[in-house]
C-alpha cells in the first residue's frame, strides 16, 4: 500500500465503482474518504479514453459544470491494473457472450457494440496479465464489415463442429434424461461401441427414415445453411420443438418416442424462426427475402431478379454479400448446354416454411 502506483490504482478503482454504481463493493474505505468522496460527488467528473486514433472522454456526472473535477484516465489504471496482476502472479481474463441479444433490433447500434469490443480486445491484447474474450455468434461477425475485423482475425478461434461432434452433443442432451438414461444403461450401454450405441440412442428416440431419408442424413442436409454449416444452438432448438409436439400428443409411443410428424412439424418451425431472423432480427435485404418467399423462389439466376430488391436497403451487390454471410445464399454453377452460368441458392434451412404455406 505504500506504493505509488498502488495508490492510484485504488483511489482510481473506488472512483469508478462509485460512478458505475458500485459503491458497496469497495472495502476497507476510511470515513474521511468517503466524506471526501460525497463531497466531490457533484463535481464534474471526466473519463478519457484512448480509441485507436480517437481520443474520447465523456463526463461520467452531466450534473456539473465549471473548470472543478477530475479526470480518470482508463489507459492509465488498465496499466496500473497490469503491473499489479503481474506482481501479484494473476491474471484476469473478461469474457463477453450473448452480444446478440444486445440491441437486437437495432443493428447500427449493436454494429458500434461490436466494433467498440474489438478495438477494446485490440488494446488489451497489448497487456501482459489482461485478456479479453469476445463470444460472438459466426453469422453475427460475418454480418458486421467493422474496420477492426480484419485485425482481429488474426486472434480468432473459430469452433467448428463436426458431424460426429453435433451427432454427440444432440445425444447428450437427449440422454441426460433420467428415464433415457436408464433405458441405456438396463442395454449395460457402457460395453458397447460408440456407433453402435449411437444408433441405438437414435432408433429409442426417432423415425428410422423422414421424408425417404435415413433420419440422421435427413436432420442435417435440413439444418445446413448456405455455408454448409450446422450450429449447435439449431440442434437444440430442434430438440424443443421435437418435444413440443410430442408433448401434444395424448398417444403413449414406445418406440420412437417422437413420430415422423413430430420432427417435420418442428423442422418446420425451426425453418421459420430461420427465415424470421434474416428479416426482424439481422434485417438483410428484407424487400427481396420476402419477395423469395412470396414467389418459392429456391435457386435463381441474379439477372431475373433484379428488381425483387429495394434500392433503399443498399445496393444489389451488397444485399446479396449480406445474406451470403449470413449462409441465406450459397452460389452454385450450372452447366447449360455447352456454357456455364452462376446461379444463387437458398438453403432448405429457410425455405422448407415457404413450401408449406399459401
Amino acid at each position: 500500500t505504500d506504493d505509488p502506483n498502488t495508490t492510484a490504482f485504488v483511489k482510481d478503482a473506488r472512483r469508478i465503482l462509485r460512478r458505475i454504481g458500485w459503491a458497496s463493493s469497495i472495502k476497507g474505505e476510511s470515513r474521511p474518504s468517503k466524506w471526501w468522496a460525497a463531497a466531490r460527488s457533484i463535481l464534474l467528473e471526466k473519463v478519457t479514453l484512448k480509441l485507436g486514433p480517437v481520443t474520447v472522454e465523456p463526463n461520467l456526472n452531466r450534473r456539473g459544470r465549471g473548470w472543478l473535477g477530475s479526470d480518470i484516465r482508463i489507459e492509465d489504471f488498465i496499466d496500473r491494473t497490469d503491473r499489479l496482476l503481474q506482481t501479484t502472479n494473476r491474471r484476469l481474463l473478461i469474457v463477453f457472450d450473448q452480444i446478440d441479444e444486445a440491441f437486437k433490433y437495432q443493428r447500427e447500434r449493436q454494429e458500434a457494440l461490436v466494433q467498440g469490443l474489438f478495438l477494446a480486445e485490440s488494446f488489451l491484447s497489448l497487456r501482459q496479465a489482461i485478456r479479453l474474450v469476445v463470444l460472438l455468434r459466426t453469422d453475427l461477425f460475418e454480418l458486421y464489415d467493422v474496420q477492426e475485423k480484419n485485425k482481429f482475425v488474426s486472434r480468432t478461434v473459430r469452433l467448428d463442429w463436426s458431424r460426429e461432434e453435433l451427432r454427440n452433443q444432440l445425444l447428450r442432451r437427449l440422454f441426460s434424461n433420467a428415464d433415457l438414461s436408464a433405458v441405456i444403461r438396463s442395454l449395460n450401454g457402457g460395453a458397447l461401441q460408440a456407433n453402435v450405441l449411437a444408433q441405438i440412442q437414435f432408433r429409442i428416440v426417432f423415425p428410422t427414415e423422414v421424408e425417404g431419408k435415413l433420419f440422421e442424413e435427413w436432420l442435417f442436409e435440413s439444418l445446413k445453411n448456405g455455408k454448409n454449416h450446422v450450429a449447435p444452438r439449431q440442434i437444440i432448438l430442434f430438440l424443443n420443438l421435437a418435444k413440443e409436439n410430442a408433448r401434444d400428443d395424448a398417444r403413449r409411443r414406445r418406440i420412437p418416442l417422437f413420430s415422423e410428424k413430430d420432427v417435420t412439424d418442428a423442422m418446420t418451425r425451426l425453418s421459420e424462426l430461420s427465415y424470421q431472423e434474416v428479416i426482424s432480427d439481422f434485417r438483410a435485404a428484407t424487400a427481396f427475402v420476402r419477395n423469395c418467399r412470396a414467389g418459392k423462389i429456391m435457386e435463381f439466376e441474379l439477372v431475373k431478379v433484379q428488381t425483387l430488391f429495394d434500392e433503399n436497403e443498399g445496393s444489389v451487390v451488397l444485399q446479396l454479400e449480406r445474406l451470403e454471410r449470413l449462409g441465406f445464399l450459397t452460389r452454385t454453377i450450372v452447366k447449360e448446354g455447352d456454357s456455364l452460368r452462376p446461379r444463387f441458392r437458398i438453403p432448405r434451412l429457410f425455405t422448407r416454411c415457404w413450401e408449406t404455406s399459401d
